[in-house]
């Protein structure tokens, strides 16, 4: 599949389960559509201004729309609620983008054993670990966000200076998007789950309640 394809398919989900209803499932119930379309724009717009930089042996280059799209992911998680856990964030985002990207690496390295695809366990594994780290559609977006930024430094850095770290490009919003839409799918499996069981549990009270009584 050609880089950018999968990121269209999953915006496109996106859209149209905002669009029907499901957007608190999504992630997407206190947006506002217009900043979210400026976003979108800004990013579309942005994509093709690109700049190359060199730390030390490790070369990168940077598209201004991943830095467009990290501004409006810390944004969106600026308050409160941010402050009490900027450090546990930070630290998430730290350790599921090294994770990242050391898969990442390895696949690179001898893609053999892989469990979907070579290109995709690695941010697949990413979008597990900021469910794991957040159910909050904002926090998980800022992480993957900051995650993905790490990760491809961590390919760039195991490999020498072999790989220039392409932040911003085609694949790596793949990836990005790929594991948001999976750390989604497990927050809402998750949260689909504790009603259940929360319901369950009142029915085996009440059942109980009827049998004593």
């Amino acid at each position: 599949m050609n880089p950018g394809f999968v990121s269209i398919w999953i915006l496109t989900i996106f859209i149209i389960l905002s669009a029907t209803g499901w957007s608190h499932w999504v992630g997407a119930a206190n947006a506002n559509w217009r900043t979210m379309i400026a976003i979108g724009s800004g990013c579309i717009a942005l994509q093709p201004l690109q700049h190359s930089l060199a730390v030390s042996s490790i070369a990168i280059d940077v598209h201004a729309s991943s830095v467009y799209i990290t501004i409006a992911a810390l944004a969106s998680v600026r308050g409160n609620t941010f402050n009490n856990s900027k450090l546990y964030l930070s630290l998430g985002s730290l350790l599921t983008g090294v994770i990242w990207g050391s898969i990442q690496t390895m696949y690179n390295a001898d893609p053999v054993f892989y469990w979907i695809d070579p290109r995709w366990d690695a941010p697949l594994l990413g979008g597990l670990l900021a469910a794991a780290f957040s159910t909050k559609a904002q926090h998980q977006f800022a992480v993957l966000v900051l995650s993905a930024f790490v990760a491809e430094m961590t390919i760039a850095v195991m490999s020498g200076g072999e790989h220039t770290a392409h932040i911003g490009q085609l694949p790596w919003w793949d990836g990005f998007w790929l594991a948001f839409a999976l750390s989604r799918g497990v927050s809402i499996v998750f949260s689909a789950a504790r009603f259940t069981a929360s319901k369950y549990a009142v029915l085996l009270w009440k059942n109980k309640r009827a049998d004593s009584d």
